[in-house]
Order: structure tokens, then sequence, then C-alpha cells
């Protein structure tokens, strides 16, 4: 069976857009109060606290709201149209160019954490029959893409395949072995 999760973007109003424009200010990946706010909160404070699923969340008229899609309101005027996912993978930096827009599909290929316990320490590997079977997810699918008697050797046909179904250079295992750009390139104009 398989399980689908849609993250649900929140909606921000006209008239939350307005108050953090009016309340709040941006600074170098984070957000200050403009004004002071009660007896403990002052004007130049920071702005929010760092939530247990490690993003900084911010209440505004008693709704939390992420840091970093305010840091996107603040920058572009709008709200993010979609998700916004922290290249670098860390929660809290939020300079704006660490934030990019990417569909809930994207931002999941970009980031999947490679499961606890797994027979192998590479993304899309494990053993299997005395060899090491590489598989990868596209579209809900399990797509085999074959056995190989190296664990590396199995790790870097994943890379390939990911790379030729257009997954981001985050969700490789040798990222610095790629040339994203030119591979890209290459695989779209070799009609694989």
């Amino acid at each position: 069976m398989t399980l689908y999760l849609f993250m649900k973007i929140p909606k921000v109003s006209d008239d939350e857009i307005a108050a953090i424009k009016r309340l709040l200010r941006y600074e170098e990946g984070k957000v200050f109060w403009r004004e002071d706010r009660n007896s403990r909160i002052k004007s130049g404070d920071r702005a929010g606290s760092l939530s247990s699923s490690g993003y900084r969340v911010i209440k505004l008229k008693g709704r939390p709201h992420k840091e970093h899609r305010i840091i996107w309101i603040l920058i572009n005027g709008t709200p993010p149209l979609d998700t916004l996912d922290h290249i670098n993978g860390i929660k809290d930096d939020n300079r704006p160019s660490n934030l990019r827009e990417l569909s809930h599909k994207e931002n999941h290929r970009a980031h999947k954490d490679k499961k606890k316990g797994a027979s192998s320490k590479y993304r899309g590997v494990h053993w299997s029959q005395q060899k090491w079977r590489a598989l990868i997810t596209t579209d809900g699918k399990l797509q085999h893409i074959g056995r190989f008697t190296s664990e590396i050797e199995a790790a870097r046909a994943y890379d390939k395949k990911a790379i030729e179904l257009g997954f981001d250079v985050q969700a490789l295992n040798f990222k610095e072995e790629w040339d994203y750009e030119s591979e890209t390139q290459r695989i779209s104009s070799d009609g694989i």
C-alpha cells in the first residue's frame, strides 16, 4: 500500500501580509520586530522561536508563521505559491540565497533521507539476494535500476537514474562527482 502525504500550503491573507510588512523587518537571514510588542518583546528583538521541528516560527495575531515564509514575503512582497525549500537542508538558515520555491514532489525528492536501519549507507541501495540492488521511486512507483556486486557501483547507478529523471542534485549520493548542468543537458540531448 502506498501512502501519499500532501502538505497543505498555508494561505496568507492580505491583512496578514500587511501586518508582516508593518511589524517585521528582515536583516541577514533573520526577522526582527519593528516595534515593542509587550513588556518582554521590544523593538529590534529577534522575532519568534525555534520549534521542535527545527523551523523558526513567528506568531502574528495568534497564528504561527514559519520565518522563511515571512522572509519570502518581506523580500518579494507576496507569499510563495508553493513549498519553500532550504537548499542546504538547514531549516533555520533563512537567507534568501538558501530559499527556493519547489513543488511538494520536488522538495521531497531533494531531501528524502535514507531510511534508518537500511543495509546500505547510500540512498536507493540495499542488499538483496547476494548483490547490491539499486531502486528509485518516481511518481509513487518503485523502479528497479539493477543489481551490482559493489555497493558504490549501485549508488552511482542510482545517481545516474536520478539525474535522468530530473531529481535535484541534493538527492544524489555523490553530489561532488556530478557536473549536474552538463549531465542533464547531455541526457536531454541524447534523448535518454
